[in-house]
């Protein structure tokens, strides 16, 4: 009798509970009848007229698609989300098989006519597809997929360390504060599905509300605005554009070793300046076309630009200096004080100085052993001298014209006329004579160009190289890394 009892119980339930779900889809088209039978679409869901529709909104960001810098355009894939009550489209669950929650068309209810107001979109964006659902108190929530194309004014003055913090601004375009009031369901917008970026980094998306009164009306006008704060990630551009303008910054310091007689200087720098004028008009394309803000990078960039005009600009000015001294003209009294007696001890290079112009130890004389013979008292021995020719190299005289010979018509002392003689051989060969001191004047004086436009070129290297030390440290010390998670723009300004 118990088993009987039970089975028929169990039986009962399952009875009960298959016909319900049999039910169902005749209680909800009772129920959805019932709802829109004296409904209409067009119609603020309010029995008071003096009542104010309350739109809560949120968003979930999914994937950043482009962030067109140039033309300041950002494309964004988000979700929206947005739930307010319709007094109209509520209903008592237990008269309804304890139906909670229907959905409906979009087109088959009152909806909000929330509108972003930076969209740039030229075609109008469809979202009948994407059905709303209705509780019984008559909350309506609806979610819908957006592909946002909105305008977004670039911050270029970090580039490529710049954070941009792009606004997405929602509002009603015809119901005024009174009759639609929006507000911002969290103080952040959702970035758990967010998908990564090979750009950018995406960080806190704030939400914040605002009341406009414009000039046309009375009325207050809310609006929420989510930030999309994003920083750039600068590897990038790191490694393709500042590393390579730092290689032609060494190589540039590099090229001030090159011989001035080799002519490759001019055209290095040349070359040089070329190239950074290269990477100038990649970071041109690369920002957008203002006037507002210049690029830390383009500054950087126009600094090295100018630093190795200037180089260039000192290899033509210290090759005109090199060779000046091969036309016969004497280096200035104080430009040889200046380069050579001042500039050159505090560069290093008095040693060079002493050595080019013979200011070191003389060399040992060659001729030494005719300047002692000469410093005798009784002088040489004449028939050395008068039959030298005959013994070719023994002593060193075998041209004819140096020969001495005692002919009974010279009534001169025969000594002191071979001291003469070799006096002037001895001057000859040291290089005392007129012609010999016209040719180390003419090269000393070459010289002298020589080592001003060395000590010159020298002093404009080590110019060069703390220039471009403390450009290039200014440039990575001015531009901080960039972080996400702060947001530095607008606060709440809602009333």
């Amino acid at each position: 009798m118990n088993y009987f009892i039970i089975w028929a119980i169990t039986s009962a339930g399952v009875w009960q509970v298959c016909a319900s779900s049999d039910d169902y889809y005749a209680a909800a088209y009772k129920l959805k009848k019932n709802l829109f039978a004296n409904y209409d679409a067009t119609i603020r869901p309010v029995k008071n007229k003096s009542e104010t529709v309350v739109v809560y909104l949120d968003i979930s960001v999914n994937q950043l698609i482009e962030m067109n810098a140039a033309e300041q355009i950002l494309f964004l894939s988000f979700w929206l989300r947005q739930k307010w009550r319709d007094e109209m489209l509520s209903w008592n669950a237990t008269e309804h098989s304890n139906i909670t929650q229907i959905d409906v068309a979009l087109e088959e209810i009152w909806k909000p006519d929330i509108t972003i107001y930076n969209d740039v979109r030229e075609e109008e964006r469809d979202v009948s597809a994407y059905p709303a659902s209705v509780s019984s108190d008559g909350t309506v929530s609806w979610k819908a997929p957006i592909i946002l194309k909105s305008s977004c004014i670039i911050d270029i003055y970090n580039f490529p360390n710049d954070r941009q913090s792009c606004p997405i601004k929602f509002g009603s375009w015809h119901y005024n504060g009174f009759q639609l009031d929006i507000q911002n369901q969290t103080e952040y917008g959702d970035t758990k599905t967010f998908v990564k970026n090979g750009e950018w980094r995406v960080g806190v998306v704030p939400a914040v509300r605002t009341v406009q009164y414009y000039s046309c009306c009375p009325e207050p006008y809310p609006d929420v605005t989510y930030y999309i704060v994003m920083c750039r990630k600068p590897l990038y551009y790191i490694y393709n554009l500042i590393l390579p303008c730092i290689v032609i910054l060494i190589m540039t310091a590099i090229s001030f070793y090159l011989p001035v007689e080799s002519g490759e200087k001019v055209s290095f720098g040349v070359t040089a300046v070329l190239a950074m004028m290269v990477f100038l008009q990649l970071v041109s394309d690369l920002t957008p076309t203002q006037s507002d803000v210049v690029p830390i990078l383009s500054l950087y960039l126009t600094c090295v630009l100018a630093l190795l005009c200037a180089s260039t600009l000192t290899s033509i000015i210290v090759s005109s200096i090199h060779f000046k001294g091969e036309k016969g003209l004497k280096l200035p009294r104080w430009a040889q004080k200046f380069a050579i007696f001042t500039l050159a001890p505090i560069l290093c290079m008095k040693n060079d100085v002493n050595e080019q112009l013979g200011y070191t130890d003389p060399e040992e004389d060659p001729y030494e052993w005719l300047t002692k013979k000469l410093a005798q008292p009784n002088g040489v021995d004449t028939r050395k001298i008068k039959y030298g020719a005959k013994q070719s190299g023994k002593q060193g005289f075998s041209n004819p014209a140096f020969q001495v010979e005692n002919t009974e018509n010279n009534n001169s002392d025969p000594y002191h006329n071979t001291t003469l003689v070799l006096h002037e051989i001895h001057r000859t060969l040291r290089g005392d004579d007129f012609r010999g001191k016209e040719a180390r004047e003419e090269a000393r004086t070459k010289t002298e160009w020589q080592l001003a436009a060395s000590v010159v070129d020298r002093f404009v290297m080590y110019i060069y190289i703390l220039l471009t030390i403390a450009l290039t440290a200014w440039c990575f010390a001015i531009s901080p890394p960039c972080d996400p998670n702060v947001f530095d723009g607008p606060r709440d300004l809602s009333t």
